[in-house]
């Protein structure tokens, strides 16, 4: 044999798992389109009718579009933590502002005078808020401290700032208490 013939084989292996491997089809998820495209269900053309072998996982309230509840009521806070509630709308209109989550971040006070205190959050662990249509929050179980609300979305985080001094706002949670904020105002 001579070195074309030797190198001919290899390649011929390979290419025939390549045919091997484009042939055979095991689709994960079957979509079955049942309308066509109206006006109101326009992208990409998808209805209710829907038959996928592993549904994407999502909560309840975004399968019926009702994300957020009409209102929330405040309940009894417990007797070792309290309770912080507010309303959260847009600067300069009645809007309310639902473009974030809150996660209620703990303050850690500088040890020297004259530094800002620090804010230390977490999206997984630390407590989020529950958001009403209206803009109404709610934070619930919170161990007394001193605390900061943090506005975050995929591309940034926020402090909510004091209506009064315009600094960062704190919050100091005491045990079997409910703080309500009041309107609070987002740029």
């Amino acid at each position: 044999m001579d070195l074309n013939s030797l190198l001919r084989i290899p390649v011929l292996i390979l290419l025939a798992f390549l045919i091997a491997a484009c042939g055979s089809e095991s689709p994960t998820s079957v979509v079955k389109q049942t309308k066509e495209p109206t006006s109101v269900n326009s992208y990409p053309g998808v209805s209710e009718d829907i038959a996928v072998e592993q549904p994407y996982p999502m909560a309840e309230e975004t399968k019926s579009g009702n994300i957020f509840p009409e209102s929330i009521e405040i309940p009894t806070p417990a007797n070792d933590s309290g309770i912080i509630t507010g309303k959260l709308l847009v600067e300069g209109s009645r809007e309310a502002y639902l473009g974030a989550n809150l996660v209620l971040g703990e303050v850690v006070e500088a040890d020297q005078p004259g530094y800002p205190p620090l804010v230390s959050y977490s999206e997984d662990s630390n407590p989020k808020a529950v958001l009403a249509k209206n803009g109404s929050f709610l934070f619930v179980n919170i161990h007394p401290g001193k605390y900061s609300i943090v506005l975050t979305n995929p591309l940034a985080a926020n402090l909510i700032e004091d209506p009064i001094t315009g600094g960062t706002l704190i919050i100091t949670v005491e045990a079997g208490k409910v703080i309500d904020l009041g309107e609070l105002f987002v740029k």
